[in-house]
């Protein structure tokens, strides 16, 4: 994958962790300002990995599980 495809799927992910609930495409092709057919591309990439599912009855996207953050002593 190319670093601007990482740089993509990580924003993806910082989004969905802000919004526990989901977002739709919509909303995240705002935020990011990327075209649909890029964020759909990336989010089925992200669900073949199972970190992003979809959620048919709200079309909803969201984290499959959420990412806990790391304490450093």
């Amino acid at each position: 994958m190319t670093k601007k495809g990482e740089k993509i799927e990580s924003q993806i992910i910082r989004l969905l962790e802000r919004n526990p609930d989901g977002l739709r495409i919509g909303r995240l092709t705002e935020l990011m300002e990327v075209s649909r057919n890029s964020v759909y591309r990336y989010l089925h990439a992200l669900e073949f990995k199972k970190i992003v599912i979809r959620l048919p009855e709200t079309k909803l996207w969201a984290l499959t599980h959420p990412i806990q953050s790391k304490t450093i002593l």
